[in-house]
C-alpha cells in the first residue's frame, strides 16, 4: 500500500477508535468492521455502491461492477501467498474448497 494511503488508513482506524469510545456499550464490536457505521454496523449496501460510483466518477475511472473489488482482493491474497483456508475465511466461505472452485483460474496463474 502507498505511504500517502497507509496514512489515510491509519488516521481513518484512530477516528474509527475513538468513534467506539464515544457510543460506548451501544457500538458492535462482534463484526470489527474497518468500514462500516458509526455504531459498528455494516453500511448498507446502497451507501458504500453510492460511494464506489462517485469515486469512480471522481477519478474519472470506466465504471466496473463492484464485485469485481472481492475478486482483485482475492488475487491480492493469492499473489501474496495466503493459503486457501485463511482467504475462505476472509471471504465467508464455508469451506476452501468453495474458495479453490471459484478462483482456482488465478491460483493456478501465480502457483
Amino acid at each position: 500500500m502507498r505511504p500517502k494511503y497507509m496514512q489515510k488508513l491509519k488516521t481513518y482506524v484512530k477516528y474509527r477508535t475513538e468513534q467506539k469510545m464515544l457510543v460506548g456499550s451501544l457500538y458492535n464490536h462482534e463484526l470489527n468492521l474497518v468500514f462500516g457505521r458509526d455504531d459498528g454496523n455494516p453500511i448498507s449496501k446502497s451507501t458504500l455502491w453510492n460511494a464506489f460510483k462517485s469515486a469512480q466518477e471522481h477519478l474519472e475511472l470506466e465504471p466496473i461492477p463492484i464485485h469485481s473489488t472481492r475478486h482483485t482482493h482475492v488475487a491480492m491474497l493469492i499473489e501474496a501467498r495466503w493459503d486457501m483456508k485463511s482467504i475462505a475465511d476472509r471471504l465467508g466461505h464455508e469451506s476452501a474448497t468453495t474458495t479453490i472452485n471459484t478462483y482456482a483460474h488465478i491460483s493456478h496463474k501465480h502457483a
